[in-house]
């Protein structure tokens, strides 16, 4: 039995690809490259990250848990279900060989993040139930289909990575319904008619913020004042300025023969390349969520800011660089030219359709620089001892992925150097506003600390729930 159903799936799969390779056109082979390109995984986790914020701006705060969760869920889940599958992609071409085919990550993510968002918003009336159900399905579909036409996944890998996003979905509705409910002081079972809800308490300790004296100063709200615009500017002319050493920086780091004799090296790089963006705001947010689970105070904030310098610059960078179109080193134009050999090739708003031409900035040097620079500023706010010690160890190790990318030759060195200074500026930027301003609406919705208990009386006795948000 077990024979005969792998031995259908895979004919099933065959069978798809060899159609879907028979009628091959290149409009729709540039759609797909394109939809691909928008519908990946950092994109999802921004689209999340953007819809939690609407959630919040138009006054629905307590429920944005529920869309924060999906890509976390996501990430985690088809990344265990790769290590454990590990199956061959129909084509290992480009970047994509040596990589685990099931489930499709694209597909995973675009399911649960859609359904969510969806689902959410037609709940909190923010969508109708046409536009919300067109939404949740259709995205999806357009993602994994592409994946598909472009012959980087077999048709089951992307059916399972819908069931997968789709499950991850249904729990975040169920979170929803929770929190839904515990926003509105209730708590209910399924046996309610058994039950009668004896009492509902909530403690809240926001007061601090309204208790300053009125004599005291407020400082200044503007988030970007003149002072980093001109931090911002002096960046990019020196970036430019290095610009003219991008070529033999790069032939220094991508010496053929010091990679042949020292392949280690080489796994090295490959493994700092792991500290991507989406992988360092799920660590975060995952960080964030034990805190306030323990009480932690102090580590909540902590995880919160650092979490927001990454992804605060990351939507900047990834509109700035996909509208740039700034080719990769290893890039070769159509006259054939050497890799390594043009940092002024751009192809504006190429970006948005091809990894190849996303080079400036990079966005690992910032993400990993934007934590180590929120960690540094936490612990000066906190007068950390022996902070004049780790400081320069977490920024030392921020390197470590800046220099693997470009090892890898996947960036100009131009390129990492305004990448570390964005992050600087973001992890040092959102420390700094945040605990001059400690009534900010971000930290005021995501860390004052709230204790609901409820007491409920059922068939089975008194029963008493505590929710620690």
């Amino acid at each position: 039995m077990a024979e005969r159903m792998t031995f259908g799936i895979v004919g099933f799969d065959d069978a798809v690809r060899s159609w879907v390779l028979a009628h091959q056109w290149r409009t729709l082979s540039s759609a797909s490259t394109w939809i691909s390109a928008v519908g990946s995984v950092t994109p999802m986790v921004e689209y999340a990250i953007l819809g939690a914020l609407v959630l919040w701006r138009r006054g629905s705060r307590r429920v944005i848990s529920a869309v924060l969760l999906a890509p976390g869920a996501a990430v985690a889940t088809y990344v265990g279900l790769k290590q454990i599958v590990e199956r061959a992609r129909p084509s290992v071409a480009g970047l994509l060989e040596g990589t685990s085919s099931f489930p499709s990550a694209h597909a995973t993510t675009s399911a649960a993040i859609c359904c969510t968002l969806a689902y959410v918003f037609w709940k909190e009336k923010q969508a109708s139930g046409l536009s919300a159900g067109l939404f949740a399905a259709g995205v999806p579909f357009l993602v994994g289909a592409s994946r598909v036409y472009l012959d980087l996944h077999w048709a089951t890998d992307v059916l399972g990575g819908w069931a997968a996003g789709l499950l991850i979905g249904v729990l975040c509705a169920v979170v929803y319904q929770r929190v839904h409910k515990c926003r509105r002081y209730t708590c209910v079972r399924n046996g309610w008619r058994h039950g009668v809800v004896v009492g509902t308490m909530s403690l809240s300790a926001s007061m601090h913020a309204h208790a300053q004296p009125a004599s005291s100063p407020t400082p200044s709200g503007v988030l970007i004042t003149s002072h980093d615009i001109s931090l911002i500017a002096g960046a990019l002319a020196a970036s430019a300025a290095l610009s003219r050493f991008d070529i033999p920086i790069a032939h220094t780091f991508n010496d053929s023969g010091f990679h042949a004799r020292h392949p280690s090296f080489v796994v090295a790089a490959k493994r700092a390349s792991l500290a991507t963006e989406t992988l360092l705001m799920v660590t975060g947010g995952t960080a964030y969520g034990i805190a306030r689970l323990r009480h932690n105070e102090d580590g909540a904030a902590i995880a919160l800011h650092a979490t927001e310098s990454v992804a605060s610059a990351a939507i900047v960078i990834q509109v700035f660089r996909g509208a740039l179109g700034r080719a990769r080193p290893y890039v070769i134009d159509e006259a054939g030219e050497k890799k390594d050999s043009d940092p002024y090739e751009f192809e504006l708003l190429h970006g948005f359709s091809s990894y190849n031409y996303r080079s400036f900035p990079s966005m690992h040097a910032m993400a990993s620089m934007a934590i180590a620079s929120a960690l540094a500023q936490e612990m000066r706010f906190h007068d950390t001892p022996n902070r004049r010690l780790f400081a320069p160890m977490l920024y030392g190790t921020a390197v470590l992925p800046s220099l693997g990318r470009l090892y890898l030759d996947e960036h100009w060195g131009s390129d990492i150097v305004m990448g570390m200074f964005l992050g600087i500026f973001a992890g040092q930027k959102v420390v700094m506003y945040s605990r001059d301003h400690s009534d900010n609406r971000v930290d005021r919705d995501f860390l004052e600390p709230s204790v609901r208990a409820t007491v409920v009386r059922d068939a089975r006795g008194f029963s008493f729930h505590i929710s620690p948000f």
